[in-house]
Protein backbone atom coordinates (compact mmCIF):
# COMPACT_ATOMS: atom_id res chain seq x y z
CA UNK A 1 0.00 0.00 0.00
CA UNK A 2 2.96 2.19 0.92
CA UNK A 3 4.46 1.64 -2.53
CA UNK A 4 1.06 2.66 -4.42
CA UNK A 5 0.68 5.94 -2.67
CA UNK A 6 4.31 6.91 -3.15
CA UNK A 7 4.32 6.05 -6.99
CA UNK A 8 0.84 8.17 -7.05
CA UNK A 9 2.91 11.32 -5.58
CA UNK A 10 5.59 10.45 -7.93
CA UNK A 11 3.40 10.39 -10.43
CA UNK A 12 1.53 13.61 -9.32
CA UNK A 13 4.89 15.76 -9.37
CA UNK A 14 5.68 14.16 -12.91
CA UNK A 15 2.65 16.07 -14.10
CA UNK A 16 2.58 19.05 -12.37
CA UNK A 17 6.66 19.48 -13.44
CA UNK A 18 5.75 18.68 -16.99
CA UNK A 19 3.04 21.59 -17.10
CA UNK A 20 4.90 23.91 -15.63
CA UNK A 21 7.78 23.21 -18.20
CA UNK A 22 5.24 23.50 -21.12
CA UNK A 23 3.60 26.50 -19.64
CA UNK A 24 7.02 28.07 -19.23
CA UNK A 25 7.92 27.53 -22.58
CA UNK A 26 4.99 28.33 -24.14
CA UNK A 27 5.44 31.64 -22.81
CA UNK A 28 8.78 32.08 -23.87
CA UNK A 29 7.88 30.94 -27.21
CA UNK A 30 5.30 34.18 -27.62
CA UNK A 31 8.00 36.60 -25.84
CA UNK A 32 5.18 37.20 -23.00
CA UNK A 33 6.54 38.10 -19.19
CA UNK A 34 5.38 36.36 -16.65
CA UNK A 35 3.66 39.91 -15.36
CA UNK A 36 1.71 39.91 -18.69
CA UNK A 37 -0.05 36.67 -18.41
CA UNK A 38 -0.80 37.30 -14.96
CA UNK A 39 -2.16 40.62 -15.59
CA UNK A 40 -4.60 38.63 -18.37
CA UNK A 41 -5.46 36.07 -16.40
CA UNK A 42 -7.13 35.18 -12.91
CA UNK A 43 -3.51 34.07 -11.36
CA UNK A 44 -1.12 35.90 -9.06
CA UNK A 45 2.52 37.12 -10.40
CA UNK A 46 3.88 35.41 -7.28
CA UNK A 47 1.70 32.32 -7.89
CA UNK A 48 2.93 32.40 -11.63
CA UNK A 49 6.18 32.07 -10.78
CA UNK A 50 6.46 29.99 -7.98
CA UNK A 51 4.31 27.26 -10.26
CA UNK A 52 6.50 27.80 -13.06
CA UNK A 53 9.37 27.08 -11.19
CA UNK A 54 8.18 24.11 -8.58
CA UNK A 55 5.44 22.81 -10.75
CA UNK A 56 1.24 23.41 -11.57
CA UNK A 57 -0.59 22.10 -8.96
CA UNK A 58 -2.81 19.22 -10.13
CA UNK A 59 -5.74 20.55 -8.01
CA UNK A 60 -6.00 23.97 -9.99
CA UNK A 61 -8.88 25.37 -10.50
CA UNK A 62 -10.87 25.11 -13.82
CA UNK A 63 -11.69 28.71 -14.32
CA UNK A 64 -7.84 29.29 -13.24
CA UNK A 65 -6.64 26.68 -15.70
CA UNK A 66 -9.09 27.90 -18.81
CA UNK A 67 -7.88 31.70 -18.01
CA UNK A 68 -4.08 30.35 -18.28
CA UNK A 69 -4.42 28.40 -21.56
CA UNK A 70 -6.70 31.54 -23.16
CA UNK A 71 -3.66 33.91 -22.16
CA UNK A 72 -1.05 31.17 -23.91
CA UNK A 73 -3.29 31.03 -26.91
CA UNK A 74 -3.78 27.16 -26.78
CA UNK A 75 -6.78 24.80 -26.54
CA UNK A 76 -8.39 23.51 -23.33
CA UNK A 77 -7.20 20.65 -21.92
CA UNK A 78 -3.34 21.44 -23.40
CA UNK A 79 -1.79 22.54 -19.71
CA UNK A 80 -2.14 18.79 -18.41
CA UNK A 81 -1.20 17.42 -21.94
CA UNK A 82 -4.87 16.34 -22.72
CA UNK A 83 -4.38 18.14 -26.06
CA UNK A 84 -1.10 18.40 -27.60
CA UNK A 85 -1.44 20.02 -30.70
CA UNK A 86 -3.21 23.51 -31.22
CA UNK A 87 -6.48 23.66 -32.92
CA UNK A 88 -6.78 24.64 -36.71
CA UNK A 89 -8.20 27.85 -37.33
CA UNK A 90 -12.37 27.36 -38.38
CA UNK A 91 -13.17 26.89 -41.92
CA UNK A 92 -13.09 30.42 -43.26
CA UNK A 93 -11.08 31.90 -40.84
CA UNK A 94 -7.62 30.81 -42.09
CA UNK A 95 -7.14 33.55 -44.92
CA UNK A 96 -8.31 36.11 -42.29
CA UNK A 97 -6.16 34.81 -39.94
CA UNK A 98 -3.15 34.58 -42.55
CA UNK A 99 -3.69 38.85 -43.36
CA UNK A 100 -3.48 39.48 -39.66
CA UNK A 101 0.00 37.48 -39.34
CA UNK A 102 1.21 39.33 -42.39
CA UNK A 103 0.27 42.88 -41.04
CA UNK A 104 2.17 42.28 -37.78
CA UNK A 105 5.33 41.02 -39.62
CA UNK A 106 4.89 44.05 -41.85
CA UNK A 107 4.56 46.17 -38.97
CA UNK A 108 7.59 44.76 -37.93
CA UNK A 109 9.91 45.50 -41.01
CA UNK A 110 8.70 49.24 -41.31
CA UNK A 111 9.80 49.65 -37.65
CA UNK A 112 13.04 48.30 -37.85
CA UNK A 113 13.45 50.29 -41.17
CA UNK A 114 12.79 53.75 -39.59
CA UNK A 115 15.07 52.33 -36.91
CA UNK A 116 12.32 52.49 -34.38
CA UNK A 117 12.73 50.96 -30.82
CA UNK A 118 9.79 48.74 -29.93
CA UNK A 119 9.83 50.23 -26.45
CA UNK A 120 9.35 53.40 -27.94
CA UNK A 121 6.77 52.61 -30.32
CA UNK A 122 4.86 51.04 -27.64
CA UNK A 123 4.63 53.89 -25.48
CA UNK A 124 3.72 56.24 -28.37
CA UNK A 125 0.61 53.29 -28.83
CA UNK A 126 -0.32 53.27 -25.38
CA UNK A 127 0.30 49.25 -25.21
CA UNK A 128 2.87 47.41 -23.59
CA UNK A 129 6.25 45.91 -25.06
CA UNK A 130 5.62 42.75 -24.71
CA UNK A 131 1.90 42.73 -26.20
CA UNK A 132 3.55 44.78 -29.03
CA UNK A 133 6.24 41.88 -29.46
CA UNK A 134 3.23 39.65 -29.46
CA UNK A 135 1.30 41.57 -32.33
CA UNK A 136 4.55 41.51 -34.58
CA UNK A 137 5.23 38.20 -33.78
CA UNK A 138 1.85 36.53 -33.81
CA UNK A 139 -0.42 39.16 -35.92
CA UNK A 140 -2.55 42.00 -35.11
CA UNK A 141 -5.88 41.00 -33.38
CA UNK A 142 -9.33 41.94 -34.49
CA UNK A 143 -9.68 43.45 -31.03
CA UNK A 144 -7.35 46.08 -31.70
CA UNK A 145 -9.10 49.75 -31.36
CA UNK A 146 -9.03 51.66 -34.32
CA UNK A 147 -7.75 54.51 -32.06
CA UNK A 148 -4.39 52.31 -31.42
CA UNK A 149 -4.16 51.15 -35.38
CA UNK A 150 -4.13 54.82 -36.03
CA UNK A 151 -1.54 55.92 -33.55
CA UNK A 152 0.62 53.01 -34.74
CA UNK A 153 0.50 54.22 -38.70
CA UNK A 154 1.01 57.54 -37.47
CA UNK A 155 4.15 56.41 -35.65
CA UNK A 156 5.57 54.28 -38.24
CA UNK A 157 4.60 57.57 -40.88
CA UNK A 158 2.14 55.37 -42.86
CA UNK A 159 -0.64 56.29 -44.59
CA UNK A 160 -4.21 54.96 -42.78
CA UNK A 161 -4.92 51.51 -43.82
CA UNK A 162 -1.59 50.62 -44.71
CA UNK A 163 -1.23 48.44 -41.47
CA UNK A 164 -3.90 45.90 -42.35
CA UNK A 165 -3.53 46.32 -45.78
CA UNK A 166 -6.48 48.58 -46.97
CA UNK A 167 -4.32 51.41 -48.30
CA UNK A 168 -3.32 48.72 -51.66
CA UNK A 169 0.29 50.66 -51.20
CA UNK A 170 4.03 50.74 -49.84
CA UNK A 171 4.75 52.85 -47.10
CA UNK A 172 5.25 56.91 -48.45
CA UNK A 173 6.03 58.56 -44.80
CA UNK A 174 5.66 62.37 -45.71
CA UNK A 175 9.17 63.34 -44.31
CA UNK A 176 12.19 61.11 -43.99
CA UNK A 177 13.81 60.71 -40.51
CA UNK A 178 16.45 62.79 -39.41
CA UNK A 179 19.02 60.23 -39.33
CA UNK A 180 18.27 59.30 -42.76
CA UNK A 181 18.45 63.40 -44.43
CA UNK A 182 21.68 63.60 -41.95
CA UNK A 183 23.15 60.41 -43.78
CA UNK A 184 22.03 61.64 -47.38
CA UNK A 185 23.47 64.91 -47.02
CA UNK A 186 27.07 63.07 -46.61
CA UNK A 187 27.59 65.04 -43.40
CA UNK A 188 28.44 63.12 -40.18
CA UNK A 189 29.87 63.61 -36.94
CA UNK A 190 33.78 63.87 -38.32
CA UNK A 191 32.93 66.20 -40.93
CA UNK A 192 30.83 68.86 -38.15
CA UNK A 193 33.63 68.19 -36.12
CA UNK A 194 36.55 69.26 -38.92
CA UNK A 195 33.90 72.12 -40.18
CA UNK A 196 33.66 73.22 -36.43
CA UNK A 197 37.45 73.29 -36.21
CA UNK A 198 38.21 75.48 -39.35
CA UNK A 199 35.63 77.74 -38.07
CA UNK A 200 37.21 78.15 -34.63
CA UNK A 201 40.72 78.26 -35.67
CA UNK A 202 42.17 80.97 -34.32
CA UNK A 203 46.30 82.87 -35.34
CA UNK A 204 47.41 83.99 -38.80
CA UNK A 205 47.22 83.00 -42.24
CA UNK A 206 49.97 80.53 -41.59
CA UNK A 207 49.41 78.95 -38.52
CA UNK A 208 45.17 78.89 -38.75
CA UNK A 209 45.19 75.84 -40.98
CA UNK A 210 47.67 73.85 -37.98
CA UNK A 211 45.53 74.87 -35.36
CA UNK A 212 42.09 74.00 -36.97
CA UNK A 213 43.64 70.41 -37.50
CA UNK A 214 45.01 70.53 -34.26
CA UNK A 215 41.34 71.05 -32.49
CA UNK A 216 40.11 68.63 -34.90
CA UNK A 217 42.90 65.65 -34.08
CA UNK A 218 42.01 66.26 -30.40
CA UNK A 219 38.36 65.35 -30.53
CA UNK A 220 39.30 61.68 -32.27
CA UNK A 221 39.47 63.36 -36.35
CA UNK A 222 42.44 61.61 -38.02
CA UNK A 223 43.57 60.51 -34.01
CA UNK A 224 43.03 57.06 -32.44
CA UNK A 225 40.56 57.21 -29.75
CA UNK A 226 42.62 58.23 -26.22
CA UNK A 227 45.58 60.30 -27.53
CA UNK A 228 46.52 62.88 -25.27
CA UNK A 229 47.19 66.35 -26.11
CA UNK A 230 51.00 65.94 -25.44
CA UNK A 231 50.95 63.48 -28.21
CA UNK A 232 48.91 65.93 -30.63
CA UNK A 233 51.51 68.85 -29.97
CA UNK A 234 54.19 66.57 -30.54
CA UNK A 235 52.91 65.58 -34.09
CA UNK A 236 52.43 69.68 -34.97
CA UNK A 237 55.89 70.45 -33.34
CA UNK A 238 54.75 72.57 -30.55
CA UNK A 239 54.99 72.48 -26.57
CA UNK A 240 52.19 70.57 -24.85
CA UNK A 241 51.83 74.51 -22.97
CA UNK A 242 51.42 76.05 -26.20
CA UNK A 243 48.76 73.13 -27.29
CA UNK A 244 47.09 73.93 -24.21
CA UNK A 245 46.93 77.93 -24.85
CA UNK A 246 45.50 77.24 -28.67
CA UNK A 247 42.80 74.86 -27.51
CA UNK A 248 41.47 77.28 -24.68
CA UNK A 249 41.22 80.15 -27.24
CA UNK A 250 39.19 78.35 -29.71
CA UNK A 251 37.43 77.29 -26.67
CA UNK A 252 36.82 80.38 -25.76
CA UNK A 253 35.48 81.74 -29.35
CA UNK A 254 33.06 78.87 -29.39
CA UNK A 255 31.38 79.56 -25.85
CA UNK A 256 31.27 83.73 -27.74
CA UNK A 257 30.42 83.01 -31.17
CA UNK A 258 28.62 79.41 -31.53
CA UNK A 259 28.46 77.17 -34.88
CA UNK A 260 26.55 76.83 -37.47
CA UNK A 261 22.82 74.93 -36.99
CA UNK A 262 24.38 72.16 -39.03
CA UNK A 263 27.04 70.98 -37.09
CA UNK A 264 24.59 70.95 -34.36
CA UNK A 265 22.15 69.31 -36.31
CA UNK A 266 24.74 66.30 -36.58
CA UNK A 267 24.75 65.78 -32.83
CA UNK A 268 20.93 66.30 -32.37
CA UNK A 269 20.11 63.42 -34.86
CA UNK A 270 23.16 61.14 -32.85
CA UNK A 271 21.42 61.36 -29.54
CA UNK A 272 17.85 61.40 -30.96
CA UNK A 273 19.22 57.86 -32.75
CA UNK A 274 20.77 56.37 -29.44
CA UNK A 275 17.71 57.23 -27.20
CA UNK A 276 15.53 54.81 -29.97
CA UNK A 277 18.34 52.29 -28.91
CA UNK A 278 18.16 52.37 -25.24
CA UNK A 279 18.83 50.43 -23.17
CA UNK A 280 21.58 48.00 -25.37
CA UNK A 281 25.05 47.27 -25.23
CA UNK A 282 27.72 49.27 -26.09
CA UNK A 283 28.78 47.31 -29.41
CA UNK A 284 25.04 47.86 -30.24
CA UNK A 285 25.54 51.11 -30.04
CA UNK A 286 28.49 51.58 -31.84
CA UNK A 287 26.76 49.61 -34.93
CA UNK A 288 24.16 52.05 -34.84
CA UNK A 289 25.65 54.79 -34.86
CA UNK A 290 28.64 54.38 -36.99
CA UNK A 291 26.98 55.87 -40.08
CA UNK A 292 26.87 59.08 -38.36
CA UNK A 293 29.53 59.36 -36.34
CA UNK A 294 32.03 58.45 -39.55
CA UNK A 295 35.44 56.44 -40.36
CA UNK A 296 37.67 55.88 -36.75
CA UNK A 297 35.45 58.28 -35.10
CA UNK A 298 34.29 57.03 -31.25
CA UNK A 299 31.13 57.26 -29.47
CA UNK A 300 33.38 59.49 -26.39
CA UNK A 301 34.99 61.65 -28.75
CA UNK A 302 31.48 62.95 -30.40
CA UNK A 303 30.14 63.24 -26.54
CA UNK A 304 32.95 65.24 -25.40
CA UNK A 305 32.83 67.58 -28.54
CA UNK A 306 29.26 68.02 -28.06
CA UNK A 307 29.69 68.77 -24.35
CA UNK A 308 32.83 71.13 -24.59
CA UNK A 309 32.68 72.73 -27.80
CA UNK A 310 28.12 72.68 -28.47
CA UNK A 311 27.57 72.64 -24.47
CA UNK A 312 25.57 69.88 -25.28
CA UNK A 313 25.90 67.09 -22.98
CA UNK A 314 24.54 64.05 -24.86
CA UNK A 315 23.40 61.75 -21.96
CA UNK A 316 22.27 59.41 -23.99
CA UNK A 317 26.10 58.61 -25.26
CA UNK A 318 27.47 59.16 -21.96
CA UNK A 319 25.78 56.46 -20.69
CA UNK A 320 27.23 54.19 -22.74
CA UNK A 321 30.64 55.12 -22.24
CA UNK A 322 30.75 52.47 -19.40
CA UNK A 323 32.05 49.19 -20.41
CA UNK A 324 28.86 46.83 -19.61
CA UNK A 325 30.02 43.56 -21.08
CA UNK A 326 27.68 41.36 -23.28
CA UNK A 327 26.65 39.10 -20.09
CA UNK A 328 24.76 42.01 -18.14
CA UNK A 329 21.32 41.85 -18.46
CA UNK A 330 19.01 44.71 -19.09
CA UNK A 331 18.03 45.56 -15.62
CA UNK A 332 22.09 45.78 -15.33
CA UNK A 333 21.99 48.13 -18.20
CA UNK A 334 19.40 50.48 -17.15
CA UNK A 335 20.92 50.63 -13.74
CA UNK A 336 24.22 52.26 -15.32
CA UNK A 337 21.52 54.82 -17.15
CA UNK A 338 19.90 55.91 -14.52
CA UNK A 339 22.85 56.49 -12.51
CA UNK A 340 24.32 58.27 -15.23
CA UNK A 341 21.55 60.48 -15.30
CA UNK A 342 21.30 60.89 -11.91
CA UNK A 343 25.23 61.55 -11.82
CA UNK A 344 24.45 64.15 -14.88
CA UNK A 345 22.08 66.25 -12.76
CA UNK A 346 24.19 66.37 -9.46
CA UNK A 347 27.00 67.88 -11.45
CA UNK A 348 25.32 70.27 -12.15
CA UNK A 349 22.92 71.40 -9.07
CA UNK A 350 24.29 68.86 -6.25
CA UNK A 351 21.07 66.82 -5.52
CA UNK A 352 19.36 64.59 -8.28
CA UNK A 353 15.70 64.53 -8.06
CA UNK A 354 13.33 61.25 -8.84
CA UNK A 355 10.70 62.88 -10.71
CA UNK A 356 13.50 64.64 -13.42
CA UNK A 357 14.86 61.27 -13.97
CA UNK A 358 11.34 59.57 -14.52
CA UNK A 359 10.46 61.95 -16.70
CA UNK A 360 13.92 61.50 -18.72
CA UNK A 361 13.30 57.79 -18.80
CA UNK A 362 9.90 58.64 -20.81
CA UNK A 363 11.66 60.66 -22.67
CA UNK A 364 14.23 57.46 -23.83
CA UNK A 365 10.93 55.66 -24.28
CA UNK A 366 10.99 53.37 -21.27
CA UNK A 367 8.27 50.68 -20.83
CA UNK A 368 5.88 51.80 -18.03
CA UNK A 369 7.29 48.93 -15.60
CA UNK A 370 11.16 49.68 -16.55
CA UNK A 371 10.17 53.64 -15.25
CA UNK A 372 7.99 52.62 -12.12
CA UNK A 373 11.66 50.32 -11.42
CA UNK A 374 14.06 53.57 -11.14
CA UNK A 375 13.44 53.60 -7.48
CA UNK A 376 14.78 50.02 -6.71
CA UNK A 377 17.67 50.52 -9.40
CA UNK A 378 18.83 53.93 -7.97
CA UNK A 379 18.77 52.18 -4.46
CA UNK A 380 21.22 49.35 -5.46
CA UNK A 381 23.86 51.50 -6.39
CA UNK A 382 26.68 52.36 -3.51
CA UNK A 383 26.16 55.45 -1.52
CA UNK A 384 22.57 56.03 -2.26
CA UNK A 385 21.26 58.44 0.34
CA UNK A 386 17.76 59.96 0.48
CA UNK A 387 18.72 63.66 1.32
CA UNK A 388 15.04 64.68 2.25
CA UNK A 389 13.80 64.51 6.05
CA UNK A 390 14.35 61.41 7.48
CA UNK A 391 10.78 59.79 8.12
CA UNK A 392 8.85 61.36 4.50
CA UNK A 393 7.16 58.72 3.06
CA UNK A 394 7.69 59.25 -0.82
CA UNK A 395 11.55 61.20 -0.59
CA UNK A 396 12.39 62.72 -3.72
CA UNK A 397 15.74 64.05 -3.85
CA UNK A 398 19.13 61.79 -3.35
CA UNK A 399 22.63 61.74 -3.83
CA UNK A 400 25.65 59.38 -4.47
CA UNK A 401 27.97 60.82 -1.21
CA UNK A 402 30.38 63.49 -0.89
CA UNK A 403 33.30 62.09 -3.14
CA UNK A 404 31.17 60.37 -5.80
CA UNK A 405 31.01 63.53 -8.30
CA UNK A 406 31.44 66.72 -9.06
CA UNK A 407 29.18 68.02 -7.12
CA UNK A 408 29.24 71.66 -7.25
CA UNK A 409 28.08 72.14 -3.56
CA UNK A 410 31.15 70.61 -2.62
CA UNK A 411 33.13 72.57 -4.65
CA UNK A 412 31.94 76.08 -3.45
CA UNK A 413 31.76 75.29 -0.07
CA UNK A 414 35.46 74.14 -0.36
CA UNK A 415 36.54 76.69 -2.36
CA UNK A 416 34.98 79.42 0.30
CA UNK A 417 36.44 77.40 2.98
CA UNK A 418 40.39 77.79 1.68
CA UNK A 419 40.09 81.61 2.23
CA UNK A 420 38.01 82.65 4.58
CA UNK A 421 39.15 83.64 7.83
CA UNK A 422 35.79 83.40 9.93
CA UNK A 423 33.04 80.86 10.14
CA UNK A 424 30.39 81.33 6.90
CA UNK A 425 27.20 82.45 7.60
CA UNK A 426 24.31 80.01 5.85
CA UNK A 427 23.40 82.84 3.43
CA UNK A 428 27.15 83.79 2.93
CA UNK A 429 27.60 79.86 2.44
CA UNK A 430 23.79 79.44 -0.04
CA UNK A 431 25.51 82.55 -2.19
CA UNK A 432 28.70 80.73 -3.30
CA UNK A 433 26.86 77.36 -4.05
CA UNK A 434 24.40 79.93 -6.19
CA UNK A 435 27.26 80.80 -8.05
CA UNK A 436 28.83 77.66 -9.34
CA UNK A 437 25.10 76.23 -9.57
CA UNK A 438 24.16 78.91 -11.98
CA UNK A 439 27.88 78.55 -13.98
CA UNK A 440 27.12 74.56 -14.39
CA UNK A 441 23.70 75.02 -15.29
CA UNK A 442 24.68 77.64 -18.06
CA UNK A 443 27.65 75.66 -19.23
CA UNK A 444 25.51 72.01 -19.00
CA UNK A 445 22.22 73.24 -20.43
CA UNK A 446 22.64 75.79 -22.53
CA UNK A 447 20.49 73.85 -25.08
CA UNK A 448 18.16 72.21 -22.87
CA UNK A 449 14.74 72.94 -22.71
CA UNK A 450 13.62 72.14 -19.76
CA UNK A 451 16.55 72.43 -17.36
CA UNK A 452 17.44 70.62 -13.78
CA UNK A 453 14.99 72.16 -10.87
CA UNK A 454 17.13 73.55 -7.81
CA UNK A 455 16.89 71.86 -4.73
CA UNK A 456 15.14 73.54 -2.14
CA UNK A 457 17.25 75.09 0.46
CA UNK A 458 16.62 72.17 3.19
CA UNK A 459 18.28 69.70 0.89
CA UNK A 460 21.31 71.67 0.03
CA UNK A 461 21.51 72.62 3.91
CA UNK A 462 21.55 68.61 4.18
CA UNK A 463 24.49 68.10 1.87
CA UNK A 464 26.13 70.73 4.18
CA UNK A 465 25.43 68.77 7.33
CA UNK A 466 26.85 65.37 5.67
CA UNK A 467 30.30 66.59 4.19
CA UNK A 468 33.20 65.36 6.26
CA UNK A 469 34.98 68.40 6.33
CA UNK A 470 32.38 71.02 7.18
CA UNK A 471 31.10 71.73 11.23
CA UNK A 472 27.98 73.78 11.40
CA UNK A 473 26.96 75.46 14.86
CA UNK A 474 24.74 78.71 15.68
CA UNK A 475 23.82 79.15 12.53
CA UNK A 476 27.59 79.18 10.77
CA UNK A 477 29.55 77.02 8.87
CA UNK A 478 33.45 76.43 9.29
CA UNK A 479 36.01 73.85 8.27
CA UNK A 480 36.98 71.23 10.33
CA UNK A 481 40.40 70.74 8.22
CA UNK A 482 43.00 73.13 6.84
CA UNK A 483 42.16 74.04 3.23
CA UNK A 484 44.85 74.94 0.79
CA UNK A 485 43.75 78.21 -1.27
CA UNK A 486 46.60 77.07 -4.16
CA UNK A 487 45.01 73.39 -4.47
CA UNK A 488 41.35 73.87 -4.47
CA UNK A 489 41.21 77.46 -6.21
CA UNK A 490 41.68 77.75 -10.12
CA UNK A 491 44.86 79.13 -11.45
CA UNK A 492 43.23 82.21 -12.31
CA UNK A 493 41.14 82.05 -8.69
CA UNK A 494 44.12 81.61 -7.14
CA UNK A 495 45.32 84.42 -8.79
CA UNK A 496 42.53 86.81 -7.85
CA UNK A 497 43.05 85.89 -4.25
CA UNK A 498 46.65 86.58 -4.22
CA UNK A 499 45.85 90.34 -5.57
CA UNK A 500 42.74 90.54 -2.87
CA UNK A 501 45.08 89.35 -0.06
CA UNK A 502 47.62 91.87 -0.70
CA UNK A 503 45.02 94.62 -0.43
CA UNK A 504 43.76 93.60 2.20
CA UNK A 505 40.78 91.21 1.07
CA UNK A 506 38.50 94.22 -0.79
CA UNK A 507 39.92 96.09 -3.64
CA UNK A 508 37.96 97.86 -6.40
CA UNK A 509 37.95 96.49 -10.06
CA UNK A 510 39.96 99.72 -11.46
CA UNK A 511 42.87 98.86 -9.15
CA UNK A 512 42.22 94.70 -9.99
CA UNK A 513 42.40 95.94 -13.82
CA UNK A 514 45.52 97.58 -13.63
CA UNK A 515 47.09 95.39 -11.64
CA UNK A 516 46.14 91.70 -12.97
CA UNK A 517 46.43 93.05 -16.75
CA UNK A 518 49.67 95.38 -16.64
CA UNK A 519 51.25 91.87 -14.87
CA UNK A 520 49.96 89.64 -17.79
CA UNK A 521 48.35 87.35 -15.43
CA UNK A 522 44.74 87.25 -17.55
CA UNK A 523 43.07 89.35 -20.16
CA UNK A 524 39.92 91.64 -18.96
CA UNK A 525 37.45 89.11 -20.26
CA UNK A 526 38.85 86.44 -17.66
CA UNK A 527 38.64 88.77 -14.55
CA UNK A 528 35.19 90.02 -15.70
CA UNK A 529 34.10 86.27 -15.76
CA UNK A 530 35.71 85.83 -12.31
CA UNK A 531 34.35 88.75 -10.74
CA UNK A 532 31.14 87.81 -12.13
CA UNK A 533 30.82 83.99 -11.35
CA UNK A 534 33.53 83.00 -8.64
CA UNK A 535 32.44 81.76 -5.25
CA UNK A 536 35.25 83.28 -3.47
CA UNK A 537 34.18 86.82 -4.34
CA UNK A 538 31.34 89.27 -3.26
CA UNK A 539 30.17 92.77 -4.82
CA UNK A 540 30.98 94.31 -1.76
CA UNK A 541 29.15 97.44 -4.02
CA UNK A 542 29.07 99.01 -7.36
CA UNK A 543 32.51 98.47 -8.78
CA UNK A 544 33.92 97.30 -5.18
CA UNK A 545 34.61 93.52 -4.41
CA UNK A 546 35.20 91.75 -0.96
CA UNK A 547 36.54 88.09 -0.63
CA UNK A 548 34.03 86.16 0.77
CA UNK A 549 34.05 84.69 3.89
CA UNK A 550 36.31 87.61 5.39
CA UNK A 551 35.64 90.58 7.16
CA UNK A 552 37.78 93.06 5.61
CA UNK A 553 39.99 95.71 7.23
CA UNK A 554 38.31 99.06 7.95
CA UNK A 555 41.42 100.79 6.02
CA UNK A 556 41.11 98.84 2.90
CA UNK A 557 37.70 99.43 2.67
CA UNK A 558 38.23 103.33 2.58
CA UNK A 559 41.30 102.99 0.18
CA UNK A 560 38.94 100.66 -2.24
CA UNK A 561 36.14 103.25 -2.35
CA UNK A 562 38.59 105.78 -3.50
CA UNK A 563 40.03 103.24 -5.92
CA UNK A 564 43.49 104.01 -4.77
CA UNK A 565 44.53 101.11 -3.53
CA UNK A 566 48.64 101.74 -3.03
CA UNK A 567 50.68 98.77 -4.77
Amino acid sequence: MTQIVFADAGNRINREMEAANRARRRRETLGLSRKFVADNSTISLASLSRWEKIGVPVHLSRSDTSSWERVLNVPGGWLFGKTEREPKPPAGKAEATDRLRAAGARARARREELNLSRTKLALAIAVRDSRLRQWEIDGIPHSVSEGTIAAWEAALQVAPGWLLGRSGGTASPTRKPAAERVLSSGNTAAKAITEASSLLACGTATTSARNAALLAKRYGVNAPHGTGLAVIARDFGITESRACQLVGDMLQIASESGLPASVVAVFDVIEATAKQHLPCSPSQMERVLRPLLGDSLSIADASRFAREILGKPLLTLESYLNDLGSTESVDDQRTVVVRNMARAMIRAVGAAHLGVLIGQAIQLGWDLDAVRSIRDHLQAIQGFEWLEQRGRDNPEWFWFGETADDNPVIVAIRRVCSVADAALTTDVAMGAIERVRALRIGRDERSSSAPYPTPPWLVTAEILNRTSFLGFMKGRYRATVQLDPSRELTGKEYDLYQELLRHGFVVSKQTLTASLLDAGKMDLSTLQNLLSRSPIIMSQSVGVYVLRGVKPRAEALALAYRGDVDD
